[in-house]
């Protein structure tokens, strides 16, 4: 068993339910404060200093997808929003 430490890092409103719910997006830390495997925004934090971004004028961007399903017939796990049993167009 691992313990995994959550250190909030941006708060925002939760657009799925509405106030006052709130979506906290969190770095992930072993309980030996070394980072996750897949914590990366330490890195981004390392790099993107003021002290940097005063240096180098950096353009940056950072992407983060989720998918949110729900359970329809035989438990098949189905993207919320989509017609059952049917895909999106294409985009």
């Amino acid at each position: 068993m691992s313990e995994v430490d959550l250190i909030p890092v941006a708060l925002f409103d939760d657009p799925f339910r509405g106030a006052p719910n709130k979506i906290a997006l969190c770095e992930t830390y072993h309980s030996t404060n070394k980072p996750t495997a897949s914590n990366f925004r330490h890195l981004a934090r390392k790099i993107f200093t003021s002290e940097n971004c005063d240096k180098h004028d950096p353009w940056f961007g950072i992407e983060q997808e989720y998918t949110i399903t729900r359970t329809i017939g035989n438990q098949i796990d189905w993207p919320y929003g989509w017609k059952e049993g049917q895909l999106p167009l294409p985009q």
